[in-house]
């Protein structure tokens, strides 16, 4: 009989791939113009993983763009380019457009009743606090791609 392969757990992997985006996101990763090293051994002590789920979620950042793979050296951070921004913001947008068209028309009214909720949380927060009204704001977003119902639409937007 031959060994199945195995895998790890998704969850691990998962887990990985959000720490790895946080960490990224909070990076000034403009303010050197070096190229920013990911070393995996230190993310899996960091995350308290083996460098297995690291490394599956390097490579799942590197699909999505967000690093660089160079054989034998390792993973770098990408950066972008405005252009490449613009052209990112636009089709998250298109995107989104269409998970709320989705929404609208599928949603339950107790599922448009808690986005509302959320989009009060948005406005309530205080302006001059930009974190937590970015956080708002990513929860809005977010709700509005999960009524859309569509997985397609949510694997490419996920965060």
């Amino acid at each position: 009989m031959p060994a199945e392969r195995t895998e790890t757990p998704p969850t691990l992997r998962v887990f990985a791939c959000e720490a790895i985006r946080k960490l990224i996101s909070e990076m000034d990763i403009y303010g050197d113009t070096g190229d920013i090293r990911l070393d995996e051994r230190e993310l899996a002590a960091e995350l308290g993983v083996s460098r297995t789920p690291i490394r599956e979620a390097l490579c799942v950042l590197a699909r999505e763009g967000l690093v660089r793979s160079i054989a034998r050296t390792g993973f770098f951070v990408e950066r972008k380019s405005r252009g490449e921004i613009v052209e990112m913001i636009c089709a998250l947008a298109s995107l989104e457009a269409m998970a709320a068209r989705l929404a609208a028309r599928n949603a339950l009214d107790e599922d448009l009743e808690a986005l509302a909720d959320v989009f009060r949380d948005l406005d309530a927060e205080d302006a001059d606090d930009l974190d937590a009204y970015s956080d708002a704001n990513l929860r809005f977003h977010q709700e509005i791609l999960r009524l859309g119902g569509n997985a397609v639409i949510g694997n490419m937007t996920r965060a």
